[in-house]
């Protein structure tokens, strides 16, 4: 049920039937919207799984695309009022919760309500007070919108190492991949600049050149790469096949799974290879993995090196100081790191950061 009224309030409600509710799973809403970018979903929980003696109802942010490429909190949701509800024959009760906290690491947040009997039908509820929902513009299929059919997406991957029509082979220490100059050259300005470079020394080439020759097929060697009329050979040996190939399939359907790469690996190759959407999926999915055990690792060790991924670190670190300074990895900082390049100016924005926090 989508109920709008003319007092500024919204309110969606759903309705869960007894035999759809299990104390060991959670029962889902539909997506619903606030406005055309603005999308939500409930979860239910008849019994908590952190506390069995209530039931819990979460609020699900479904990030939009400007959202889900930011590691900031979500500013738009933040303004909104909102109060969940649970309706049944036990009860009728209703919970504010806060909206200004949701982000890329914090998509999802409950209340409890007391614990749900059996046998019941149950609805729960959001009401969005003081916020003029667009019905005008609201769509559930916009949240699908940006989805590629599968068998689309498989046919963009299967031109991966299709050596019928492949016109370049990137070579690796350890194998290689077929691809295309059109893809390379439109999904990455590295390599654009590259065949671009490569066209006008050619063509200089061709000008200086006042030997007739008889040669079907003409190659031009550098220290990376060999090209002839029909193929382009590029050596990259600094990075293995396997990663360089998630960055590839990327580059040809705009998707990206990070459940079995290192995300700080596709982020080093995005950045150098100037793939910039790319490379903020990375950032993003680092920040993501960022807790409390491996953050002053992961930026002493690396992260120091890029200024967006450096300030991404040292803002949880300041965030979650009160927690990070009693870890191990804390308490050894200046052993462990004793020469480290960057320790005197990392520690003086840390300090500086942690002032300031408290100076607010």
């Amino acid at each position: 049920m989508i109920d709008m009224t003319n007092n500024g309030k919204a309110i969606f409600e759903f309705t869960f039937p007894d035999n759809a509710l299990n104390d060991d799973h959670p029962v889902f809403s539909p997506p619903f919207a606030t406005s055309n970018d603005t999308f939500w979903q409930l979860k239910f929980y008849k019994a908590d799984p952190d506390n069995r003696a209530y039931s819990v109802l979460y609020l699900i942010a479904i990030p939009n695309h400007e959202e889900a490429l930011t590691t900031g909190t979500w500013e738009k949701r933040a303004k909104l009022s909102v109060m969940l509800y649970i309706k049944s024959e036990q009860y009728e009760k209703f919970n504010p919760i806060k909206t200004d906290k949701y982000s890329v690491r914090s998509y999802s947040w409950g209340v409890n309500f007391p614990l749900l009997k059996n046998h019941q039908t149950v609805n729960v509820g959001i009401i969005f007070s003081d916020t003029a929902v667009e019905s005008n513009q609201v769509n559930s299929e916009i949240i699908f919108s940006n989805q590629v059919s599968k068998e689309l997406m498989s046919t963009w991957i299967g031109q991966i190492n299709n050596i019928e029509n492949a016109n370049i082979q990137l070579n690796f220490n350890d194998g290689f991949i077929l691809t295309h100059k059109s893809i390379l050259i439109k999904r990455s300005e590295y390599f654009r600049k590259f065949f671009h470079d490569a066209k006008e020394t050619k063509e200089k080439k061709r000008k200086l050149d006042t030997t007739t020759t008889t040669a079907t097929t003409t190659t031009t060697t550098t220290s990376n790469t060999t090209m002839n009329q029909n193929f382009v050979i590029i050596n990259i040996p600094d990075y293995p096949r396997q990663t360089f190939h998630e960055v590839i399939k990327f580059m040809y359907t705009d998707k990206i799974e990070f459940n079995n790469i290192i995300p700080f690996e596709i982020f080093k190759i995005a950045d150098y290879y100037l793939i910039p959407d790319l490379r903020q999926k990375a950032r993003i999915e680092i920040y993501k993995r960022l807790h409390f055990d491996n953050v002053v690792k992961v930026l002493f060790s690396e992260g120091y090196k890029w200024k967006d991924l450096k300030d991404d670190m040292v803002d949880y670190i300041v965030s979650h100081f009160d927690k990070i300074k009693d870890t191990p990895e804390y308490k050894l900082l200046a052993v462990d790191n004793r020469g480290h390049p960057a320790i005197v100016v990392l520690m003086q924005e840390i300090i500086a950061n942690l002032f300031y926090k408290k100076s607010k």
